[in-house]
């Protein structure tokens, strides 16, 4: 029975086999051993990774791009509260949030779609690997826009709730300032 040349089933080989019949034999990679469906995955394991430049032109691209955002928003936060806020540099190895601030763990995103659910839940994974138990949130913009956070809602109300008792606190100091001023202004003399 006469040897004929076939190609390889496998699409990510593409060489040609000698077999005889149905039975396909491997000339360059199993030198004559039967294909099986381990052999497809070694052959394909082999097989040098062919890497598109643009592809990796746009992963650096948009890494540059989150740093930038991540720098920024250390800056508004430290602009604004004077907080000494810096990145996490080790987010990429320890699987953690972008910025650690007070209670919080922030996860930053500057992208024109919004996919809210999977940035709450990379979030919150990353929160909950920190053994300093930090509230996850989501601070988040698009191109031309205003930052916004996205945290869970208790965690909304209880600093509401706060911030309303931390006013009602000054408006009753200035209060007690006013009359203390009253009282001196009626005894000292003019």
């Amino acid at each position: 029975m006469a040897l004929t040349e076939k190609p390889c089933a496998n699409p990510a080989c593409g060489t040609l086999f000698v077999g005889r019949a149905n039975k396909h034999y491997c000339s360059d990679h199993c030198r004559w051993r039967k294909h099986s469906a381990t052999h497809y995955e070694a052959v394909r394991s082999t097989m040098p990774k062919v890497k598109d430049p643009e592809a990796q032109r746009r992963g650096k691209a948009n890494r540059a791009k989150g740093a930038r955002v991540e720098r920024e928003v250390c800056h508004l936060i430290r602009d604004l509260t004077g907080d000494d806020v810096s990145r996490n540099l080790s987010q990429t190895r320890d699987a953690g949030g972008d910025v650690k601030w007070g209670p919080f763990y922030l996860e930053v995103k500057y992208q024109q779609t919004l996919a809210l659910p999977a940035w709450q839940r990379q979030a919150t994974e990353s929160a909950a690997k920190d053994v300093d138990q930090l509230v996850p949130a989501v601070v988040y913009r698009r191109p031309n826009e205003h930052f916004w956070v996205a945290m869970p809602f208790h965690t909304f109300v209880m600093m509401f709730d706060m911030m309303r008792k931390r006013i009602a606190e000054l408006e009753r100091g200035q209060e007690a300032n006013a009359a203390i001023q009253a009282t001196v202004d009626q005894v000292a003399p003019e």
